[in-house]
C-alpha cells in the first residue's frame, strides 16, 4: 500500500506582504497528479490545513478545490487532522457525511478516529489524533493527574493502546513537538512556527506499538525517532526556512509489515532566497548564478554606506522583493564598561563609542565633522543673563 503524507499546508498565509495562495494552489495541484502518478492508495495530512483558525473565503474555496479533486475525481481516500492554527469546530463540520465520501476529518482529541483500510492483502489502521491541549485532555481523564502536554499525550496512547492488534500495520498521525528521548540530534525550527518549545515537548516512547508515526508542526521536513516523521511544510513560510529542501513523503508499507520511507522533492514557482553583496553586484542580475529573478528575495546589502531609494531599485530587478538590510563589514567590538558613568561625556563622543561597537570601525573624519555639526546643533541654548 502506498501512503502519500504531508502536513502544514497553512492556506491563506502571506509571506511578508505578498499573499501566497496562488504558491499553495500550484502547490496542491502538483499533489493531485502526483498522487495519480504514484498511483497512492491514500493521503495523510498531518495538520495546519489553513494558516488561521477563521479562514478566508479564498483558503476555504481552495481547500474545498484540492479535495474534490482528490476525493471526489481521484477517488483517493484522505485521512485528515487538525493542527494548533486549525479550527477544531468548523474543520470537523458535516465530518460524518463527508466519510462516505473517502474525506476523513477529525478536529478533536475526544473524537479521534481509527480507521482500518485494506488493500492487495495489507491492512492499514489510520490512527487520527488531532491536536490537542493538556486542558482538553484532562477533561478526558478526570481521574487522572495532567498537567502537562506529555502527560496528557501518555494518557490517550495508554487508552488507545488495546486497539493496537496485530493483525494490522498501524499509522498515527499526530501534530505537535514529538520527540523520543535519548535519541540523538536536535529537531530543526523554523521562525514561522509561533509556539515551539520544551513546554510542548511529547516522548514518542509513549507511541511505541505504531509502525508508523506521521507528524506535523515543524516545518522542516525530518526524523523524529526511528518510526516517526514531520512532513515538513510544503512551502517556505518565513526566512529561516530559505535553506530548507521542501517535499512531500510516500510511505510503502508491504505484506509482512515492512516500510519504505522516501521523499518526492517540490520545487515551486517561487523560491526563498537570501541575496547577499555589494548593492552594485546585487543590481546586476548576472550575479544571481541562474536563479530566477522573479523568486522572494531578501537582500543583505554588505557596507554602511546609505543608498537613497535602495528597495525601489532592487524591486526593479527583483519583482518579490521582501526587504532589505545594511550590514557592515565586522571588526573588534569597542565594549562599554558596565556600570561606567556616561551622563559627563559629550553626544559626540558616546556617539564615536557607539558607531564603533556596531561597524567595528572608526569614523572617517568626514562622518565626525558631521556628528559634531548634529550635536552642536542640538545643545540647548544657554539662557540669557
Amino acid at each position: 500500500m502506498k501512503i502519500i503524507h504531508t502536513a502544514d499546508w497553512h492556506i491563506g498565509r502571506t509571506l511578508f506582504d505578498y499573499p501566497l495562495i496562488d504558491d499553495q494552489r500550484l502547490f496542491l495541484h502538483w499533489l493531485a497528479d502526483l498522487a495519480a502518478a504514484e498511483e497512492a492508495d491514500a493521503i495523510l495530512i498531518a495538520g495546519d490545513l489553513y494558516n488561521r483558525a477563521v479562514p478566508s473565503a479564498q483558503a476555504v474555496e481552495l481547500l474545498d478545490e484540492i479535495f474534490c479533486d482528490l476525493a471526489l475525481k481521484k477517488r483517493i481516500p484522505l485521512y485528515v487532522i487538525a493542527g494548533n492554527h486549525d479550527s477544531a469546530e468548523r474543520l470537523s463540520f458535516c465530518s460524518r457525511l463527508l466519510e462516505e465520501g473517502g474525506l476523513h476529518l477529525c478536529g478533536s482529541a475526544a473524537q479521534r478516529a481509527h480507521l482500518p483500510l485494506e488493500k492487495d492483502g495489507v491492512r492499514v489502521t489510520f490512527h487520527l489524533l488531532p491536536y490537542f491541549t493538556p486542558a482538553e485532555v484532562r477533561m478526558l481523564f478526570p481521574e487522572k493527574e495532567i498537567a502537562s502536554f506529555d502527560e496528557a499525550f501518555a494518557a490517550l496512547m495508554e487508552q488507545d493502546r488495546p486497539l493496537l492488534e496485530p493483525s494490522s500495520f498501524h499509522l498515527l498521525a499526530a501534530h505537535g513537538f514529538f520527540l523520543k528521548t535519548g535519541e540523538s540530534g536536535e529537531p530543526l525550527f523554523s521562525k514561522s512556527e509561533l509556539s515551539v518549545g520544551a513546554v510542548d515537548a511529547m516522548d514518542l516512547r509513549h507511541a511505541e506499538g505504531y509502525g508508523y508515526v506521521a507528524l506535523g508542526h515543524l516545518h522542516a521536513p525530518q526524523r523524529a525517532g526511528s518510526n516517526a516523521r514531520y512532513a515538513g511544510s510544503p512551502l517556505k513560510y518565513s526566512l529561516s526556512e530559505a535553506r530548507q529542501r521542501k517535499s512531500v513523503t510516500v510511505l510503502e508499507i508491504g505484506r509482512g509489515g515492512e516500510i519504505a520511507v522516501s521523499e518526492r522533492a517540490y520545487r515551486p514557482r517561487r523560491d526563498v532566497r537570501v541575496i547577499e553583496g555589494d548593492f552594485e553586484q546585487l543590481l546586476d542580475p548576472r550575479n544571481q548564478g541562474g536563479e530566477s529573478l522573479d523568486d522572494y528575495v531578501y537582500a543583505n546589502i554588505l557596507g554602511d554606506e546609505a543608498v537613497l531609494f535602495a528597495l525601489q531599485k532592487l524591486r526593479a530587478v527583483f519583482p518579490n522583493i521582501l526587504g532589505l538590510q545594511f550590514t557592515a563589514p565586522q571588526g573588534e567590538e569597542a565594549a562599554i564598561p558596565a556600570g561606567e558613568a556616561l551622563a559627563s561625556e559629550p553626544v559626540e563622543a558616546l556617539f564615536e563609542r557607539f558607531y564603533q561597537q556596531i561597524t567595528g570601525q572608526e569614523l572617517t573624519e568626514a562622518r565626525r565633522r558631521i556628528v559634531l555639526s548634529a550635536a552642536e546643533a542640538s545643545r540647548p541654548l544657554e539662557p540669557e543673563k
